[in-house]
């Protein structure tokens, strides 16, 4: 998906958005394959490439493997993550699957995170063997934190199983702060 524009200044656009307890997913050993883009159009607050937000939101699987790839837009104020999961949204495998993130932050202000996940309750996870990978490109500003990968206020990253997790940042360029991980 990729995110259109907006009239309005204060407006969020989301390349894909799962909200209100959506799902993306796939029975038995499908695979599933997200990708979402934020919005090149200016006048936002902020626009994310994958948001997946709010208790009982996810992308996962039955257990096939679950790939999601995001690329923060561009916006005069920042905070374009390429991928974001917040307020309880999920991102798991089930079986052996594997997950695979790979975000890119966008351009503008201050904190454009190539991943980004935040808030109690909101995870990562692989159930089975699966491993799990994270891969972060902080984005560019004029301000501070182009962050590669964040994790925050007690999101979770795990494996419950035998699966390996991997997490790969690499910072962006702003005025400070452009960490490749933050834990």
């Amino acid at each position: 998906g990729k995110a259109g524009s907006a009239a309005a200044a204060n407006q969020n656009l989301m390349g894909v958005a799962v909200t209100n307890g959506g799902t993306i997913t796939a029975g038995g050993a499908g695979t599933v394959s997200v990708t979402g883009n934020g919005t090149t159009t200016g006048g936002v607050n902020a626009s994310h490439g994958v948001w997946v937000t709010a208790a009982n939101s996810k992308i996962t699987s039955g257990g096939g493997a679950v790939s999601v790839t995001g690329t923060g837009g561009t916006t005069p104020s920042g905070a374009n993550f390429g991928i974001a999961v917040q307020a309880g949204g999920k991102i798991t495998s089930g079986g052996n699957g594997t997950v695979t993130l790979n975000g890119t932050g966008g351009i503008g202000g201050s904190s454009n995170f190539g991943v980004a996940l935040s808030d109690p309750n909101s995870t990562v996870t692989t159930s089975g063997a699966g491993d799990l990978s994270i891969t972060g490109h902080g984005g560019s500003g004029t301000g501070p934190a182009q962050r590669g990968v964040v994790v925050s206020a007690a999101a979770t990253v795990s494996s419950t199983n035998a699966g390996k997790v991997t997490i790969n940042g690499t910072g962006g360029s702003g005025s400070s702060d452009n960490y490749g991980v933050d834990v």
